[in-house]
């Protein structure tokens, strides 16, 4: 029996020690479980700071997900522009080749090598990724390329091929950021997909026909802008002067100019004394690495200019200007390859403000974890040391209440 005298401090010793084993019970879970508390109720002061890091970390990780989906499709619109760029070098090639076999194209099926390579081009942009396909726009349900509604050259020119629309795609990428990305195979975006088609098509359509493979060089190579100009007369040998009804007159000069804008070299014309054929033979003769003629199409006489390889640098209807001098062709006509060149560069550069956006939110990512990891997550060595010294005293609150309970007034007077 316990004396009145003794029951206060034995009621102290028996509080302290339930408060001592409930500390060793919570630093125990703690220790085992990494967390300050397994409620909120644990870190009271702390909750509303962690909810609003908790929200922050989710939404970081949405925005992360979107950037990855965006960035894997725009790795495949890159791949198969890259493939697209592959298909028009490799028939341009054919192309010259054939131009350059003296005319012998009965020799040469080019009609089957161009819709073997339209095929393979309809393959390319007709990919899907996740059910979705990448060229449509936003109709990512309706596949972007269907010859069979193209009943000839006409209509493909008028892009009848194409089933989607000129929406671009975009992705929200951070809070206060929504991303454009993408391309089409619209036919009138200049992504070069719609002039690799014409330049397929005209050669499918006329494979036996020179100057449907020069159109064609032309619709894959590019250059220089037609500069349009009424030549009255299907003779290319008459003078300028004549030829154009007199609008011509006196001396002009013609710059000869590489993609860059530099000019290679300069060509004095008289059109008294000159006719279209004199100024290709002047270009022949006197310009280094550059070739020129004049091609009869539709009776309409035209001066090409060719660099190496068969590659249009300059072209122009009829004769140089109505002006008296100094007309400059200068106005650049991309190809199918330039364009395809330029629209996997502007893939690149989404790709690369896709990669910086990543690396912020990564970096974002890992600070809320951190911020986080300090509301939720004990110190692990403090943790095991407080438990250390509460399991000690504990166990000694223990050994003092044992012996308490052995205390009798006859071991008192042994």
């Amino acid at each position: 029996m316990t004396e009145i005298s003794g029951f206060a401090a034995n009621r102290f010793v028996l509080q302290n020690q339930l408060e001592t084993e409930s500390r060793v019970q919570n630093l125990r879970i703690q220790a085992s479980s990494g967390k300050k508390s397994q409620a909120y109720d644990g870190i009271s002061n702390d909750v509303r700071r962690l909810q609003g890091l908790e929200s922050d970390f989710a939404a970081n990780e949405a925005f992360q997900r979107n950037v990855d989906r965006t960035e894997l499709r725009l790795q495949d619109m890159e791949s198969s522009v890259d493939t697209l760029t592959d298909v028009a070098s490799r028939f341009r090639t054919q192309l010259l080749s054939a131009a350059n076999d003296g005319g012998n194209l009965d020799s040469i099926d080019l009609g089957k090598i161009a819709k073997t390579f339209r095929d393979e081009a309809v393959g390319v942009l007709n990919t899907e990724l996740g059910g979705r396909f990448l060229f449509s726009g936003s109709a990512t349900n309706t596949k972007p390329i269907d010859f069979n509604n193209t009943a000839n050259f006409q209509d493909v020119k008028a892009g009848k091929y194409y089933q989607g629309n000129d929406e671009i795609l975009s992705a929200r990428i951070k809070e206060t950021t929504t991303l454009d990305y993408g391309v089409t195979a619209d036919p009138t975006n200049e992504t070069g997909t719609h002039k690799l088609f014409t330049a397929l098509q005209r050669v499918i359509e006329n494979p036996n026909s020179e100057e449907a493979v020069e159109q064609s060089i032309r619709d894959i190579s590019g250059g220089e802008a037609d500069v349009s100009l009424d030549y009255n007369t299907s003779d290319p040998s008459a003078n300028l002067n004549t030829a154009d009804g007199g609008n011509l007159s006196g001396a002009l000069t013609l710059n000869i100019e590489d993609r860059t804008g530099s000019v290679i070299d300069t060509i004095n014309v008289n059109t008294s004394t000159n006719s279209l054929n004199d100024v290709a033979n002047t270009i022949t003769s006197n310009t280094n690495g550059v070739s020129a003629r004049v091609a009869n199409q539709g009776g309409d006489p035209k001066l090409e200019i060719f660099s190496d390889g068969g590659t249009p640098r300059v072209e122009t209807s009829g004769g140089f200007s109505t002006a008296a001098a100094g007309k400059t062709l200068d106005q650049r006509v991309d190809g199918a390859i330039d364009e395809l060149s330029d629209t996997r560069s502007a893939i690149g550069s989404t790709r690369g403000l896709l990669e910086t956006t990543k690396s912020q939110l990564d970096t974002s990512q890992t600070q809320l974890n951190n911020s986080i990891s300090d509301v939720e997550d004990v110190n692990l060595t403090r943790t095991m040391t407080l438990l250390a010294q509460n399991r000690t005293s504990l166990e000694a609150s223990f050994a003092i209440t044992a012996r308490l309970q052995q205390t009798s007034l006859l071991n008192f007077l042994r």
